[in-house]
């Protein structure tokens, strides 16, 4: 689950994925980047990395539609964003 830390900025509790909603960037262990701005779309990697990725990927979809932010495109590549 991920909580609220300061403005825009959310992690979950042992800090191994963490969503910038204001910059719309978000990582899985600190460097898989998952979510990102590419020219001007919002990209979404959907590639399930491994299964700890994947529940990341999932919390980070859940607080995106909690706060209207759509996704313009979706890709599923292996490498990082």
């Amino acid at each position: 689950m991920l909580k609220k830390n300061s403005l825009n900025y959310y992690e979950n509790s042992t800090g191994t994925n963490w969503v910038s909603l204001e910059r719309r960037v978000a990582k899985s262990y600190n460097w898989w980047t998952y979510l990102k701005v590419i020219d001007g779309k919002v990209v979404f990697n959907r590639y399930r990395y491994s299964v700890t990725t994947a529940k990341h990927q999932r919390e980070c979809m859940q607080l995106l539609a909690e706060h209207g932010i759509a996704v313009d495109l979706f890709v599923e590549k292996r490498e990082s964003l």
